[in-house]
C-alpha cells in the first residue's frame, strides 16, 4: 500500500509526490513503481510532469519502518525529505538508531533526479518523531515534531515528562544547529511550523496538558507557541482569571546585573563581557529570580540562568589584495596568525 502525503511543485513545473510505501524488503513493487522494498515501510518520492506522466520514482529506507512526513525544495535546488525511522544501518540508512526499538527523526537530501546526496538522523534513546519542516529565511531547515527523549543521542535539550514539542534546526549539509523542547509533565505534540515575516517561528500542535497551557478547554487542546528566529521562547506569564500582572526581580546571585520592565517583563542584562565575567561564579552564567504578582498580591517565581557566549573578534582586520586592475581578493584573518582566502570580486 502506498500513501501520498504531500505534493511539491518544482521550479521546472513538475510535481514531486512524497509519502510512505508499505512493501516487504526486496519485494518488487509491481504496478508502475520500479524499486524494490527496503523494509516494512519506506519513504516514497514520485516525480511527475504537468500532465501526470511519471518521470521517476524513488524509495528510501532501511530494514525497519521508515515513514515520510514532509518535503521541502531547498534554496540550492535540491529536495529535503523528512520523516521517522526505526531502521539501523541498512539500505539507504547510514546511521544507527539512537535508541532501542524507538523511532528517530530521519532526513534525506536528494537531487532533482532523485539521487540521494546525504541522510541524517536526529534523536535520543526514547521515541522521537517529525511532523513538519520548513526552510527558514537564513537558509537552514527547521523541523517540528515530538520527543520523549532526554539529553542523550544527539538531542541536547531535556524532556519534561511525556512527549514534548521538539524543534530541530540544521543546515543544508545536514549539520544540526540547535534543538529545543517545549512542554511539561503531560503530552504535547508539535505538528506544524511557520515563519513570520519578522523572522519569528510559529509552532502549532496538540496539548493534553491541563496546567502548562492557560486556559485549558478540554483534555486535548490546540497549542500555539511563538518563538524567536533561534527558537528561543521569551519568559512569559498569564493570570488564569485574566487579571493584570506585574514583573519584578526578587533575588538571585546576580540580580544586581539585571533590570526588568514591570509591565512587559522585558529583562535586560546590563553587563556582558565574556573575557571579564561579572557574575557571582565568574563563569558567564548569570542567575536571576523573577516574580510575577497579580492584583490580589498572589505571586509565582522562576529562576533563570542567562549564559554569555564568546564572539569571535579578529585581532587584525581583513586585507584586500589587488590581483589586477579589475579583480580583488579579500584575505580574512584567522587566529593564531594565518589568512584564509575569500572569493575574488570584480
Amino acid at each position: 500500500m502506498n500513501h501520498s502525503l504531500l505534493i511539491y511543485l518544482t521550479r521546472a513545473g513538475n510535481f514531486v509526490l512524497f509519502g510512505v510505501s508499505e512493501l516487504t524488503q526486496n519485494v518488487a513493487p509491481g504496478g508502475n513503481l520500479t524499486q524494490n522494498g527496503r523494509g516494512a515501510n519506506d519513504f516514497l518520492a514520485i516525480k511527475i510532469d504537468a500532465n501526470g506522466t511519471k518521470i521517476w520514482d524513488r524509495r528510501f529506507g532501511g530494514t525497519q519502518a521508515d515513514v515520510g512526513k514532509s518535503i521541502v525544495r531547498a534554496s540550492d535546488g535540491n529536495l529535503i525529505l523528512a520523516g521517522n525511522s526505526l531502521s539501523n544501518i541498512s539500505g539507504d540508512v547510514s546511521e544507527n538508531n539512537q535508541g532501542t526499538n524507538s523511532a528517530d527523526v530521519w532526513v534525506v537530501k536528494i537531487d532533482t533526479d532523485g539521487n540521494k546526496i546525504w541522510d541524517r538522523r536526529f534523536g535520543g534513546s526514547q521515541s522521537d518523531g517529525c511532523f513538519d519542516m520548513i526552510q527558514k529565511s537564513n537558509g537552514n531547515l527547521s523541523i517540528i515534531g515530538k520527543s520523549k527523549s532526554g539529553i542523550d543521542g544527539n538531542k541536547d535539550t531535556p524532556n519534561y515528562g511525556r512527549y514534548d514539542f521538539w524543534h530541530i534546526e540544521f543546515n543544508l549539509n545536514g549539520t544540526k544547529v540547535n534543538d529545543n523542547t517545549y512542554g511539561n509533565d503531560e503530552a504535547n505534540t508539535g505538528r506544524k511550523i511557520l515563519q513570520s515575516p519578522g523572522g519569528d517561528l510559529i509552532l502549532a500542535g496538540n496539548s493534553w496538558s491541563t496546567k502548562y497551557v492557560t486556559p485549558t478547554y478540554s483534555s486535548n487542546d490546540f497549542w500555539i507557541i511563538k518563538v524567536n528566529n533561534d527558537a528561543n521562547r521569551n519568559h512569559y506569564a498569564s493570570d488564569p482569571d485574566g487579571d493584570s500582572i506585574s514583573w519584578s526581580i526578587n533575588g538571585g546571585s546576580d540580580a544586581s546585573k539585571f533590570t526588568i520592565n514591570s509591565v512587559t517583563g522585558e529583562l535586560t542584562l546590563n553587563t556582558a563581557d565574556f573575557e571579564n565575567p561579572q557574575d557571582a561564579d565568574s563563569n558567564n552564567s548569570y542567575e536571576v529570580n523573577l516574580r510575577i504578582t497579580d492584583a490580589q498580591g498572589l505571586y509565582s517565581e522562576k529562576t533563570l540562568n542567562v549564559y554569555v557566549e564568546d564572539a569571535y573578534e579578529p585581532s587584525k582586520p581583513n586585507h584586500t589584495v589587488d590581483l589586477n586592475s579589475s579583480v580583488n581578493l579579500e584575505m580574512i584573518w584567522v587566529e593564531p596568525g594565518t589568512f584564509t582566502m575569500g572569493s575574488p570580486t570584480t
